[in-house]
């Protein structure tokens, strides 16, 4: 059950990425900071439904968790011994700040983006290592999302540059029905 919660989870907050890069939803709201607006929402979902809260995860299941969610490994004992002990009131959102900025979150969104988006469509054109780069590099340059799907969406494969984006479209042989459905 946990795991098929974890996986709409991820894939509603997919949809809501590609939601936000296409229509350009301002990351800071009119009544204060999206992710606050997004908390009010989710508690007033629970509400409604009648779930109740889940208790606030411990230090360890915290970076558990969002070490997982980020990168895809699970913390050393080092690293886990250091944020256990850590006394900042803030260390939990440093850490986001820091797995936002490693070179494993970069590799591990690209590989939950090519999954994602090819579905382990076969190399026709463009090898999966150049898409997966490609997406690794614009998540490393923190690549607005809006412009990362413009791009993939705008990719004709002949700009050197953006050869990689056009994976999306290519390895779907342009095939205007495959492309309305993945798309």
């Amino acid at each position: 059950m946990a795991s098929s919660l974890t996986t709409r989870c991820r894939v509603i907050l997919t949809c809501a990425f590609m939601a936000h890069a296409v229509v350009e939803v301002p990351l800071v709201a009119d009544d204060g900071p999206l992710h606050e607006l997004i908390d009010q929402h989710i508690n007033a979902v629970l509400v409604e439904r009648k779930i109740p809260a889940a208790e606030a995860a411990s230090d360890d299941e915290f970076l558990r968790r969002v070490t997982l969610d980020l990168t895809g490994t699970i913390p050393d004992s080092a690293t886990t011994r250091i944020f256990i002990e850590n006394p900042e009131p803030q260390k939990r959102e440093q850490l986001i700040d820091q797995l936002l900025n490693c070179e494993a979150f970069a590799s591990h969104m690209a590989t939950v983006f090519d999954v994602t988006l090819m579905e382990r469509h076969p190399d026709k054109y463009i090898t999966t290592q150049e898409w997966r780069s490609y997406l690794a590099q614009s998540f490393a340059d923190n690549k607005p999302l809006n412009k990362l799907v413009a791009e993939i969406l705008g990719a004709d494969g002949v700009d050197e540059e953006l050869r990689p984006a056009a994976k999306f479209y290519l390895d779907r042989e342009v095939e205007k029905d495959v492309l309305v459905r993945d798309i």
